[in-house]
């Protein structure tokens, strides 16, 4: 049960799929626009144009047959994460495992409705169990392909906690200097709610009109 198609941001895809083809995509980037425009889904299509074995940039798609295509839009790609807002773990520390775990069963709920999800509620957030996952593997090797991906849904639910300063330099770390095999993509609707280790420097608005799926893209102010 695939993925909705993605509609729209036919320019910035546009853009991307240039990017791609000059292999010199920015290695973290922020997706910033209005709830409900698909700054996810575009997320994940960024990732599968990234990870497809044979990209058309003529047509500025990725080519939906590949084995990275086909896993990525299935949700069961290795080298893929996707993190969003999440109830907190029970558990007292939990590992990455139980993070893991918690977003695989998370994300097959989601899978079976074609991708689509209800809005985050208030209870939810990125704790930092999951800073502390996308940390740890991000310094691990791609499982098989040669890139790893990470979608970062609604950055702006980062939860500063407290103890977590470390993770959260770690993080931000990561993010102004990823490993040469990683691309990071954060999405926020209220980049103004942004915790201060997150850089916006390499950023992206991203709109759509209710009555067209005409986009408009500008580079956020540094």
């Amino acid at each position: 049960m695939p993925l909705v198609p993605l509609f729209g941001h036919t320019a910035l895809r546009a853009r991307f799929a240039r990017m791609i083809a000059r292999d010199d995509m920015p290695s973290s980037i922020l997706l910033q626009g209005h709830r409900g425009v698909g700054k996810q889904r575009l997320a994940l299509w960024i990732a599968q144009a990234r990870l497809c074995q044979q990209f058309d940039a003529a047509h500025a798609e990725p080519c939906g047959h590949c084995y990275a295509c086909r896993a990525v839009l299935e949700l069961h790609y290795p080298d893929l994460y996707w993190v969003y807002p999440r109830p907190r773990l029970k558990a007292a520390d939990p590992d990455a495992d139980d993070v893991l775990q918690d977003y695989a069963e998370s994300t097959a709920e989601r899978l079976e409705h074609h991708g689509l999800y209800a809005a985050s509620s208030g209870a939810e957030g990125l704790y930092i169990a999951t800073i502390k996952t996308i940390v740890q593997k991000a310094a691990t090797s791609p499982a098989v392909g040669r890139r790893k991906l990470f979608v970062v849904g609604d950055a702006d639910r980062m939860i500063s906690q407290e103890g977590a300063d470390q993770a959260a330099n770690a993080f931000l770390k990561l993010l102004e200097e990823p490993p040469a095999d990683t691309t990071l993509i954060l999405t926020s609707s209220e980049p103004g709610a942004l915790l201060p280790t997150i850089p916006r420097g390499t950023g992206y608005r991203t709109t759509r009109s209710s009555t067209s799926r005409s986009e408009l893209m500008s580079p956020l102010p540094r």
